[in-house]
């Protein structure tokens, strides 16, 4: 569960995910490796690199008037820090008409975020961008929205794109056996959220359950 929903960022706010504590109380909790966005992660999303870059550059072609900026996008190895950095390099030269305002923000989803905002920040989103706001102000808003910023906190220095189809799974090692129990473990005794009451070999055998392994991928 916490694989899938940490892997949506309109669902998380940068590793923490709300839940009741043992107090009964509302809120929020994080494993102790999401404090750490420098380890490698599973991808948080099932395109390539290359076709990220190329989403990227369909929308800089659309908005921006620099063919320069192409090469800029192939230089970037597409790190959570190097996508973020070429993603700001956009909208600083980007140029929306009023009247494309809102298909500007569904290409920015489709090609920025890769993924869907959730409809009221969007609706305030396209409200904003027409506003009579400083372009300053507009453009903040779009490299500062928190669901960039999640995608960001998830792999600072690795990719979050696939470089292959399997990339997306995970293998199935003895080390991964090891801290599938480790991990049922402390979420068992050290996590204050509770949203199960299981044993620990159930909550072990809930998480081997959900997860998807290369060797199982059906061709």
């Amino acid at each position: 569960m916490t694989q899938s929903m940490n892997s949506r960022s309109i669902m998380h706010y940068y590793g923490y995910l709300n839940g009741y504590s043992h107090d009964g109380k509302l809120r929020q909790h994080r494993a102790m490796t999401e404090v750490l966005p420098f380890l490698r992660r599973k991808p948080l999303f099932r395109i390539t690199t290359q076709e990220a870059k190329k989403k990227l550059f369909n929308i800089a072609k659309k908005y921006a008037s620099e063919n320069m900026f192409s090469h800029l996008i192939n230089q970037q190895s597409f790190s959570g820090q190097s996508r973020l950095k070429t993603i700001v390099n956009l909208v600083e030269i980007i140029k929306i008409p009023l009247w494309e305002v809102e298909q500007f923000v569904s290409d920015f989803e489709k090609n920025v975020l890769c993924e869907s905002m959730p409809p009221l920040y969007r609706t305030d989103l396209v409200d904003l961008l027409k506003s009579s706001r400083s372009v300053a102000d507009k453009k903040n808003s779009l490299i500062t929205m928190p669901f960039l910023l999640n995608q960001v906190s998830h792999t600072l220095l690795y990719s979050p794109f696939i470089a292959k189809k399997s990339d997306w799974f995970i293998r199935r090692t003895f080390l991964h056996a090891l801290c599938n129990k480790l991990s049922a473990w402390l979420i068992k005794y050290f996590m204050n959220g509770v949203y199960l009451k299981l044993s620990v070999q159930e909550i072990s055998t809930l998480i081997e359950g959900t997860t998807a392994y290369q060797n199982e991928i059906r061709k």
